[in-house]
Parts: C-alpha cells; structure tokens; sequence
C-alpha cells in the first residue's frame, strides 16, 4: 500500500502518500482515519490495526515531513508543517 497514517502533533490524524510523497488528508479525528481507510478498501479490522500503527509510531511524522522537505523543498514542508500543528479543524 502507498500510504499511511500519521499522527500529527496535534494529536489529529493524517494520511501520507508515498505517491505524491505528501500528506493528502489532515487534520482527521481518529473515527475520520478509520473510516478514511475503509473507504480505501480495507477491512474494518484492518483499518484499526492501520491507525493503531500510527499511534504506536509516532517518529512517522517526523520521517514524512523529512521526505516532504527532500521531495518539495523547505517551503512546502514549512507550510505542512503549520497545517499539521494547528488546533484548527479546517
């Protein structure tokens, strides 16, 4: 699978490609990720285990945001950066 959850430093959930190699949705509620995932085809079950990943990982997000800066440059990984840590529900 090209993509997966992250949680942000927000405590909100986000999903990264690793298509784009950008975060595609933010700013998720962890119902919202699991439900994200369904419709991406998982199993409800297997849809858990992918937001349970991410809560146990929490080095993801500084792993995706390293690869935005590679991929897109410090501008768009900046401008990442203040959308994945606001507490503003966009």
């Amino acid at each position: 699978m090209a993509w997966r959850i992250i949680v942000q430093p927000n405590g909100r959930y986000a999903r990264f490609s690793e298509v784009v190699d950008n975060f595609t949705d933010y700013d998720l509620t962890r119902i919202e990720a699991v439900e994200l995932c369904k419709g991406h085809g998982l199993k409800p079950e297997t849809a858990e285990v992918k937001v349970r990943l991410a809560e146990q990982n929490p080095g993801r997000y500084k792993g995706a945001m390293e690869i935005v800066r590679l991929i897109h440059g410090e501008d768009e990984a900046e401008a990442m950066k203040k959308l994945l840590n606001s507490e503003e529900v966009i």
